[in-house]
This record gives C-alpha cells, sequence and structure tokens, in this order.
C-alpha cells in the first residue's frame, strides 16, 4: 500500500512540474525561431502630380470667343495638383486635392490707325482649384495598388492682363476672375512601388486631366 500511495505522489509531482518544463523547452525553441511582425499598412499618404489636358482650358477658350475676336498665341502651364488622403477603412480614404494652372493668351484688339488704342495685350490666368474627394482602392499589394477617386469642389481665377501701347506696358490685376464649381473623376488608378513611396499613374476626367501622374508618398 506505501508503495502504491508513493509511485502516486511522485506521479503527481511529475505532473505538476511538466508545464513548466515543457515551457521551458517551447521558449528555447522560439528563440530560434523569431515570429516575425507584420508591419501595418500606412494610413496617410501625399501625393504630387502632373496631368493634361485641364478642364479649365476649355472654359478658357470659351471666354476668348465670346470677348476676343482674334487671338495668336495660347499656352497653358498645368495642371499642378497635390493631395491628402486619410483611411478610415483599409479601402476608403478621404481628402482634398488642390490644382494649379496657368492660362495665357495674346490677341490682337484695337484699331491700327489709332495710335491711342490697344494694339495687342497679353491675358494670364492663374487657376487655383480645391476639391474635397473620396478615395477607393480596388486592389492593395505590397508593392502595387489599384484605385478609382472622386472630388468635387470649386475654382478661383486671378487674371494679370498686359496691354502693350505704343509708348507704354500697363499692366491690370483682376481677382476672382471667375468662381465656378468644379471636379475629377479618376476612372482608373495604378500605384507601384515600395511600402511609402510609389509612383502612379491615372486616366479620369476634370480638372487634373484626362491623364495625371506622378510621386505618392505614404505615412
Amino acid at each position: 500500500m506505501k508503495k502504491i500511495i508513493s509511485i502516486f505522489l511522485i506521479g503527481a509531482f511529475a505532473l505538476c512540474g511538466a508545464p513548466r518544463i515543457f515551457a521551458q523547452y517551447f521558449d528555447s525553441k522560439r528563440e530560434n525561431y523569431p515570429v516575425q511582425v507584420v508591419e501595418e499598412e500606412p494610413n496617410n499618404e501625399l501625393a504630387l502630380g502632373y496631368g493634361a489636358p485641364i478642364n479649365t482650358s476649355k472654359y478658357f477658350d470659351l471666354l476668348s470667343v465670346l470677348y476676343y475676336s482674334e487671338y495668336n498665341k495660347r499656352s497653358i502651364a498645368g495642371p499642378i495638383s497635390i493631395e491628402y488622403f486619410h483611411y478610415v477603412t483599409p479601402t476608403i480614404g478621404i481628402g482634398a486635392v488642390a490644382v494649379y494652372n496657368l492660362s495665357g493668351i495674346t490677341y490682337y484688339y484695337g484699331d491700327d490707325t489709332n495710335s491711342e488704342k490697344v494694339i495687342s495685350a497679353t491675358s494670364n490666368i492663374s487657376w487655383i482649384t480645391l476639391l474635397p474627394a473620396i478615395k477607393f482602392r480596388w486592389l492593395r499589394k505590397e508593392h502595387v495598388g489599384i484605385y478609382s477617386k472622386l472630388s468635387f469642389g470649386a475654382t478661383y481665377g486671378v487674371e494679370v492682363i498686359t496691354k502693350k501701347l505704343p509708348s507704354e506696358v500697363v499692366k491690370i490685376k483682376k481677382h476672382c476672375y471667375a468662381l465656378f464649381p468644379n471636379f475629377h473623376a479618376s476612372l482608373v488608378g495604378v500605384e507601384a512601388g515600395s511600402r511609402n513611396i510609389r509612383a502612379f499613374a491615372e486616366l479620369g476626367f476634370g480638372e487634373q486631366g484626362i491623364i495625371n501622374g506622378g510621386v505618392r508618398y505614404r505615412f
């Protein structure tokens, strides 16, 4: 009977110590094979882009037809855009897009027979657009992403007119030359690169152009 009790007590002590022995064993194995830590995907991003052609250039062409009967030189710089998005879910981001472009036109105006009349003038308009936006990511991979973007807002214009008279040059600056609703829709955008820095290209229509591309920083 005493032998049975002794064997029982030895077995009980062994069972009590077994979890600690196994824990020490697996801890030593874990040191040889460390657990990989997966980094979370960035929730914020900044982007700098350039596109063509622009939406406001069509508006500017319409003004040219309405106000000036003839022009011989036209130039467009932009659109240059800056974007910021914060992702409220892994696929949906909210933010804003700021766009700048410069439209210029040189036109003939006046009467050559009267020296006091304007014989030529140049109009340069700086277009500034702010568009609250929403973005949806269709594909999220480590180095590649596909998305769509929709934004609505308004455009503000500042015009500088340079009139060249026979005897002098006159500059006139007009604020709020135009204030009108505007938009941009990127039907499909593709980005590729590292976790934090990626190049992108978009196909759509609106103020950022039919084709828009640039670089994006994610953080």
